[in-house]
């Protein structure tokens, strides 16, 4: 199966979690609608709790989902809340 890991942090997140950085952290959660549009993310150090996917495909995809609450950035760019991180997108057992 296919998971998310956090490469880094590329742009600005608007409800931090309390993890001062989640580099190096898997994808465990995220819902682009929260806060109305701004969304959240959630990163797990346990790659057994990750959100799995079943093609790489399907992760990019999540990647650049718009939000369908807020679609357009103040600077009239597609808001893809997801894309404030950059991500690695690989089969779990390269984790392993």
């Amino acid at each position: 199966m296919i998971v998310i890991r956090c490469a880094d942090l590329t742009g600005k997140v608007a409800h931090p979690s309390k993890l001062s950085s989640p580099r190096g952290m898997f994808l465990q959660a995220y819902d682009p609608e929260y806060a109305g549009g701004r969304g959240l993310a959630e990163w797990t150090d346990d790659i057994e709790t990750a959100m799995r996917f079943s093609t790489a495909g399907e992760a990019w995809m999540l990647w650049r989902s718009v939000s369908m609450t807020r679609p357009v950035r103040a600077d009239g760019e597609p808001n893809r809340p997801l894309t404030a991180f950059t991500i690695e997108v690989a089969d779990e057992a390269v984790y392993g």
